[in-house]
């Protein structure tokens, strides 16, 4: 087994928007889903990922903490920044600015939510692999997932952040292959990496 560590201590890699024209890269508990006018946005940026160009991305997920136990319906159109190596979040402008992947997916989770309790988007590969393919990735770039709330008005629910604290952020998950060799990579994006081969 092989482990890499890095640290991913940014407040600015995890960013929501929300009501419209509203942008926060230090909100702490983000509210996920559909305010009733607008979605309720979200982006998480990770940095340093350890996959080479045209590596084969045989699965990958994300990873959210939610904080209410509530029934809330809710519906989550889900991209990544196409490019090459993605940037750290800064403005609403900015955030709206991004170019999207082709490649999208769905989420439409049970509508049950348990306090405290870590839930997984999955399915998230053909994502992955549209930016891994990209000329310009290489080994160490970054990416960013953009969330939109889509559904039924006053459906969200609350997840946490890096500024709620560093085990409450988004986690993504990988398991790639390349040169023969599977691993699988977990990137945290406010307290590191390490990866398992």
């Amino acid at each position: 087994m092989t482990i890499e560590t890095e640290n991913v201590a940014q407040s600015s890699d995890d960013a929501t928007r929300f009501f419209s024209s509203s942008f926060s890269t230090t909100q702490n508990w983000c509210r996920f889903g559909n305010d009733g006018t607008n979605g309720y946005d979200y982006g998480a940026r990770f940095q340093n990922i350890d996959i080479p160009n045209g590596a084969t991305i045989n699965s990958a997920k994300l990873s959210i903490m939610n904080r209410l136990t509530e029934t809330k319906i809710i519906d989550i159109d889900i991209y990544a920044d196409n490019t090459d190596d993605a940037a750290t979040f800064s403005t609403h402008a900015d955030f709206i600015g991004r170019s999207l992947t082709t490649a999208l997916v769905t989420w439409l989770p049970s509508s049950s939510w348990t306090s405290a309790t870590r839930y997984e988007i999955t399915g998230l590969e053909n994502i992955v692999q549209e930016i891994i393919n990209r000329a310009g990735w290489s080994t160490g770039n970054s990416i960013a997932f953009l969330l939109f709330g889509q559904g039924t008005s006053g459906q969200y629910i609350q997840i946490g952040s890096y500024d709620v604290s560093s085990s409450d952020v988004f986690q993504l998950e990988i398991d790639y292959t390349s040169g023969g060799i599977t691993k699988r990579l977990r990137y945290y994006s406010g307290s590191g990496v390490y990866g398992e081969i």
